[in-house]
Parts: structure tokens; sequence; C-alpha cells
């Protein structure tokens, strides 16, 4: 039994506003009364977050199995998720990325819960995203991209993305291992080859592609990089050629040399390039391609670090329940996000972890168990946009809202951050996740 992450922390309930961040100064706290006011069919979502705030937490186990099951529970029989829920907005958009995500997270949750129901399900999903998205370019039918659909993301049609095929391969690999009849080894190379058709020769990466027409320069994502990088070493390890490391370590010393030291301040929270680098940093040696050392990779993302940890909110800093988050506005995926990238630098760090990374962590861990949805409805388990109610689309469920903090969960307790309950023949694993009142160590 895993013992209690303990968070009776209490969300806002008034409807006055708190002092502003230092961060923000713009940011304004506005109390749930106030928005259900505007638009009253936010009330129940809005009056499950602050239930969600005062409730005690699940324990870690059970809050992973959880939000596994909420993933599970909105994927309807032809592998579709349930993109978006509780939400006033009258569209339902969709968006085969954090699909993509979705079914990344749900092949981590099952190396430690398989089950014929998980399999199952993850297979609905891959079936769908190869369906529906998958195809080889009209000019160059020896690769594969996943190609995304205007009508539900909006774009020009034709276009398909880096992080489509990054966050695709990503996917497909986990899914490769449960069961290789999903995606054959031939597949996986045609889009890894996208991955590095999209590559410019000094590493970088064009965005977006449309069929028929090039390259579309328009465009440019911060995490599509590290996603491609993180999606080419997972296919190294299901088909060692050292030509899948060789692109993602050219892109990886090309992000390096993007962000001089003098600019250390305006460089971006990349936690898909963390991620990456959790698995490529290992492997290093065994890329051809020497274009940057593991010591200054591993530099690089230990800077990273110290940035995102100085974003971290103290209590009360932007309203009551804010500690631990990261970001101006307390919101669970960019925190969930953010300690994924930090998780990925504490496994870097082997047996010298820093406490004070971990303390950051656990901070992080607290401010979302708070968050997660823990009623009886349809979206017990789930991850809503934040539980502080300072926005209108505060109580919004979403997919990938759920991913990230799956993801996040399922890496901290793999790395020990949570422990086992003392019993007859049992001694603490690792240093427990400690209660909301804990300071993050300086």
């Amino acid at each position: 039994m895993l013992a209690l992450l303990s968070c009776h922390g209490v969300a806002p309930t008034g409807s006055g506003a708190s002092s502003t961040s230092a961060r923000d100064s713009s940011t304004s706290i506005r109390g749930p009364g106030e928005l259900a006011a505007r638009d009253p069919g936010l009330a129940p979502a809005l009056d499950s977050g602050r239930e969600s705030a005062r409730a005690p937490a699940l324990d870690p186990g059970a809050a992973i199995d959880e939000a596994a099951a909420y993933l599970l529970r909105h994927l309807d029989a032809e592998g579709r998720f349930d993109y978006l829920r509780r939400s006033s907005a009258p569209e339902r958009k969709y968006n085969l990325l954090r699909h993509a995500g979705a079914i990344y997270a749900l092949a981590q949750y099952h190396r430690s819960k398989p089950s014929p129901q998980l399999e199952a399900g993850i297979a609905r999903a891959v079936r769908y995203l190869k369906k529906r998205y998958l195809r080889a370019p009209s000019d160059h039918s020896e690769l594969l991209a996943l190609f995304s659909d205007p009508k539900e993301e909006g774009g020009k049609p034709g276009s398909a993305k880096l992080g489509g095929a990054g966050l695709g391969l990503i996917a497909l690999c986990y899914a490769r291992k449960i069961d290789p009849r999903l995606v054959s080894l031939d597949e996986l190379r045609r889009l890894a080859r996208f991955i590095e058709f999209m590559q410019k020769p000094d590493g970088a990466f064009h965005s977006k592609y449309r069929d028929g027409h090039g390259f579309d320069s328009e465009f440019e994502s911060l995490y599509y990089p590290g996603e491609a990088m993180l999606g080419l070493t997972l296919l190294f390890e299901i088909d060692p050629n050292p030509h899948w490391l060789d692109i993602a370590v050219r892109a990886a010393a090309q992000l390096v040399a993007s962000r001089p030291e003098r600019t250390r301040k305006r460089w971006p929270a990349d936690h898909w390039m963390m991620l990456a680098s959790a698995e490529l940093l290992p492997l290093l040696e065994r890329a051809n391609s020497k274009a940057i050392s593991q010591a200054d990779f591993a530099d690089h993302i230990e800077a990273l670090g110290e940035l995102i940890m100085a974003s971290q909110l103290s209590e009360d800093e932007i309203g009551p329940g804010s500690a631990g988050a990261f970001g101006n506005a307390a919101r669970s995926t960019p925190t969930a996000t953010r300690l994924e990238g930090l998780l990925a630098l504490l496994q870097n760090q082997g047996a010298e972890r820093s406490t004070h990374l971990e303390s950051a962590i656990r901070a992080g861990l607290v401010f979302l168990q708070r968050c997660q949805v823990r009623d009886e409805s349809e979206e017990r388990g789930g991850m809503p946009r934040s539980c502080l109610a300072q926005d209108p689309r505060d109580g919004e469920v979403r997919i990938d809202y759920v991913q990230h903090y799956l993801s996040a969960m399922l890496r901290a307790r793999d790395l020990g951050l949570f422990v086992e309950a003392e019993g007859p023949g049992r001694g603490r694993a690792a240093a427990a996740v400690p209660n909301e009142s804990s300071p993050i160590e300086d």
C-alpha cells in the first residue's frame, strides 16, 4: 500500500481577489461564485473543483489508477477519446497529437498494470490513429506522416506536423512493445524517416509540411523537436540503428546552440527535450554523431531544470491553494509538464539526486493531486484545467490534462518518490511526499 499524499488544502471559496503574483501583476483571482454567476453552466465544474481541493487525497497508486481509468472510460468503441468535458464551449474539436499522447500515457501505465481491457483500449486507439491520420505524403511514398484534419484542428488541408510524427512515433513504439501486431517495424522506420526529412542541415527542424506544397515556414513549435528526439530514441531501442540516434543528437546540439548563456533567463521550459534527454543521454556514446558532448547536453538540461524550479509558486502567491504550481496562472498542465521535465532531470542525476529538486517535485505533485477530480461523476480521475477557479474554463477536463498528470505520477512512482507503507518485514523504500505545509527547500 502506497503512503497517502497528504493534501487537505482548500481552494478559494470566496469572491474576493487575492494579492497578485510578482510574476504577473495583471493576474487577478476571481471567485468561483462570480464565475458561476456569469455562466450558470459552469457551477457543477467549479463546485467539483472546490470539493476536490478539500477532500482527502487518494493514495498515489489509487490516483494513478483513477487517471488511467478516466482515459479508458472516455475511449469509444472506434478508438477515439472523449476530447473535452465539462466545457461550456459549443464546439468539440480534436487533436491527433493529444490522441497520441493519451496512448503514450496508457502504454506507460500498462508496464505496471497490464490487463486485457487496457490492451484492448490501447489497440483501439492505435488503430484509430493509423486509420484516420497515418499515410504517405503524395510525393514521398517512402515516408509516413500523420496528417491533421483541418475540420478538427483548423489550419490548412494536407498539413503534417513534426510533432505529430514525434508523438506518433513515441506512442507507436510503446504500442509495439505491448503487441507487435499493432504496428510494423517498417511503419516505425518510415515515420522516423519523415522526421529526418523535416530536419534542416544545421539540426533544426521544419515544424510543418503541406502535402504537395512543401515545408510551411509560417509556423514554428517549441516542443516538436523534443518530441521527435524522444521518438527516435525509443525507436533505437527497438531497431538499434545508430542513424536514429544521430538525427536526435544533431537536434539536441542545435537546440543547445540556439540558447546562448546570455539569454538564459529567456530559455523556454522545454520539458520534451528534458524527457528525451533521460533516454538519449545513456545512449549518446552509441551514436555516430558527435555534435554534442554528454557533459554539454547534461549541463543544458540542468540549467533548464533550474529555470523551471525558479518559476514555482510559494503558498498563496496568486491565490489559496497555489503552492507548488508553476507559472503565473497555476494551471494543472503547465505544472504537470514541468514536473515531467524535472523528473527526467532527477532520473539523469542517478544516485546523486538533488534534495532541492526532489522537494520541488513533491510540492508540485501535491498541487496536482489537489486538483484531481474525486467525485462520483463521469469525470472522476480526470484533471481539470485548474482547481483554483480563476477562469471560466478552469473546470474543463481535456485528455492532455489527464495524460500529462498520469505520465508525471507514473515517472514519480518509478523514481521512488512515493513510499511503501511500513509493516512486518517492510521498510521504507524512499522519502515520502510531504504534506502541503512542508516548505520547498532552498
